[in-house]
């Protein structure tokens, strides 16, 4: 049984009507206990980075999936702490259709494939603290269905491994 979605916002400071993504994103990371997926057209956010680190230190898988014309990727590197565990990095590939490129432009972080947060913010200082965006919070049967969808891109090359971050490694 499913929750309804909750309401989550980036807004101007006298929006009191829902919770702040800043805050869910931030408290959904830190209670991951096994998973950690975010496909995110850039993830730029130093602290939730950091916090990214610290869950896969404490061996919770992390994978992040980026859109492999930004420059997110050297932000994860830069801001990846030197005690953290693994993060596997994904970038969307390149694909014409009739003459266009396709971008990976989805926003969800998923957390142990029970809960999501699924909106228009990217993962970033402006997305979380600054712009005008709205997501929900959903539960249930949708985040299973979301994380079989991320599945069924990496079967079928519409997404490729980049790196594999450790905090070892990248000091």
């Amino acid at each position: 049984m499913s929750e309804e979605p909750t309401l989550v916002v980036t807004a101007p400071d006298w929006f009191t009507g829902a919770r702040r993504n800043r805050y869910v994103a931030e408290e959904l990371l830190k209670k991951a206990k096994s998973e950690i997926v975010i496909l995110g057209y850039e993830v730029s956010d130093v602290n939730v980075i950091r916090i990214l680190g610290e869950r896969s230190a404490m061996g919770v898988a992390v994978q992040v999936f980026v859109d492999r014309s930004q420059a997110s990727i050297h932000d994860l590197y830069r801001h990846w702490p030197p005690n953290a565990g693994e993060a596997v990095i994904w970038e969307g590939v390149e694909l014409s259709k009739r003459g266009t490129l396709s971008s990976l432009h989805a926003k969800a972080l998923l957390v142990d494939q029970v809960i999501a947060l699924v909106g228009s913010a990217n993962l970033t200082r402006s997305g979380l603290d600054n712009n005008i965006e709205v997501g929900l919070i959903v539960t249930g049967q949708v985040v299973r269905e979301l994380r079989q969808f991320i599945e069924r891109l990496i079967e079928r090359g519409l997404v490729k491994e980049r790196e594999r971050l450790t905090g070892s490694r990248n000091r």
